[in-house]
């Protein structure tokens, strides 16, 4: 039986055996010997999930037959890969077929997200931002998160149009923006002649 951690198998047989574990390939994934009770327990590692072989060996060396159970998805995705265009917004994301990969701004709300293609590759367009750091993590079908990877966008948001105001000598105008630290700029038209 596998335990909700799907990891742990819970194993029963007969008493003083030793129960072996195989994965694919026939890799030994671990070995317990059984209580007299008959039972015993192997942990597995963390794996994409799949078939489980166990055998029993008594002390005269003879195999029971084989057993098998079905482990799920319980390995953590490698952290994806991610680029920022020549555009500053869109994110080209590599990673774990079938995963789904979501950006984050540095408050941890969702930017945007992608599942990736059979190729492992996807892309997620920001919208236009003044910068700042984005955050990936992808999350496998198993909902295993990934490490997170985080990237630099450059300011690619237009300012707001600029105030303006006419100062009372009629040709003197206050300006203020975005880009303006220290209140406004003051500009004086000439006359037009």
């Amino acid at each position: 039986m596998v335990r909700p951690d799907g990891v742990t198998l819970d194993i029963e047989g007969e008493p003083n055996t030793t129960a072996t574990a195989y994965g694919p390939g026939d890799t030994v994934l671990g070995t317990t010997q059984l209580d007299d009770a008959g039972k015993g327990v192997i942990v597995v590692p963390p794996s994409n999930g799949g078939e489980v072989i166990v055998t029993l060996t008594d002390a005269a060396d003879n195999v029971s037959p084989e057993a098998t159970v079905t482990v799920p998805d319980t390995a953590a995705p490698a952290a994806p890969g991610v680029s920022v265009g020549d555009d500053g917004v869109t994110l080209t994301i590599s990673g774990e077929p079938g995963a789904e990969a979501t950006a984050y701004d540095d408050e941890g709300n969702a930017l945007g997200s992608v599942t990736l293609d059979e190729s492992g590759n996807g892309e997620i367009v920001l919208a236009p931002s003044n910068g700042g750091e984005v955050t990936v993590v992808q999350v496998d079908g198993g909902g295993n998160a990934s490490p997170d990877v985080t990237v630099t966008v450059p300011d690619t948001a237009a300012p707001a149009a600029p105030g303006v105001s006419v100062g009372d000598d009629g040709v003197t105008l206050t300006i203020s923006g975005e880009r303006l630290r220290r209140g406004g700029q003051r500009a004086r038209l000439g006359d037009a002649r």
